[in-house]
């Protein structure tokens, strides 16, 4: 995960990071440590994230560089049913990244 994120992202980034779980906080941790701003969608443990959040962090930060978040969050037991199809509309042009850790 921080191979990812340190190859990835730079100081002065913008990376919207989803938590239900501790991988998420990992995330959030290294993207801090990259130097990048944080915006954290956030739900429930053990819940997956709701993608309305999602479509309303992308249209808030629309110079996000990544959103990120964690496909199996085996902290809680939560797979997401989601792969990048689903998530593409919900993704503008100005989002080059679609970090998706297993």
């Amino acid at each position: 995960m921080e191979t990812c994120f340190v190859n990835l992202i730079e100081p002065g980034d913008t990376v919207i990071v989803c938590q239900n779980g501790v991988f998420g906080s990992h995330m959030k941790e290294n993207t801090e440590r990259a130097g990048a701003s944080v915006v954290m969608v956030e739900d429930e443990w053990g819940t997956a994230v709701d993608l309305n959040k999602v479509e309303e962090a992308l249209k808030a930060n629309p110079g996000a560089k990544a959103l990120a978040f964690v496909h199996a969050e085996t902290s809680t037991g939560v797979l997401y049913c989601l792969t990048p199809r689903p998530c593409a509309p919900l993704l503008p042009n100005t989002v080059p990244y679609l970090l998706l850790m297993r």
